[in-house]
């Protein structure tokens, strides 16, 4: 059980699919839940996601995903524009990474902050309870939220359909 929320500006929903793999056409509404049943079907495990837009920002949701952690997949969906995206699963790996066009410019582990890192800390990280003990994973949705401006909420997140695709394979 695993989420990865990643927030573009400056690249459009269709052209964010089209990075991702797939035709924007052929995405259907559907609820966070409904990602995750069709996951398990047929005879390999896949990936799915959902993207929709939120004040000017395309926002990408993973349910059970990290498509946007693998190498080179932030920096390709963000070249034009800028991305933050955030990862967390039921074992504590985390990770967090900002992009700007094309180019990486942050990427750490919220849970284990002063290991090794891509970047400098951003004047944003300031203040935040990152590492253990702390609350690394509400630290990272804060450095989002005071990155991007937008704050998701569960209901948004949950309760409400969404433009999804499925059948991506998985990272490797």
């Amino acid at each position: 059980m695993a989420v990865t929320v990643t927030f573009v500006r400056g690249v459009s929903p269709d052209e964010v699919i089209r990075r991702l793999g797939a035709n924007p056409s052929a995405g259907t509404e559907m609820l966070h839940s409904d990602v995750w049943e069709t996951q398990g079907q047929g005879y390999e495990f896949h990936l799915g996601v959902q993207v929709d837009v939120v004040d000017a920002w395309t926002v990408i949701v993973e349910p059970n995903g990290w498509m946007l952690t693998s190498p080179g997949t932030a920096e390709r969906v963000s070249v034009g524009g800028e991305l933050v995206s955030l990862y967390w699963n039921v074992n504590a790996l985390m990770q967090f990474i900002a992009a700007r066009d094309g180019t990486l410019i942050r990427r750490f582990d919220p849970l284990l902050y002063k290991q090794q890192s891509i970047g400098r800390p951003l004047p944003e990280e300031a203040d935040l309870p990152f590492g253990h003990p702390g609350d690394p994973r509400g630290a990272a949705i804060q450095l989002a939220e005071r990155l991007t401006g937008v704050r998701l909420t569960r209901d948004w997140l949950l309760n409400d359909r969404h433009p999804t695709w499925t059948g991506f394979p998985m990272p490797r």
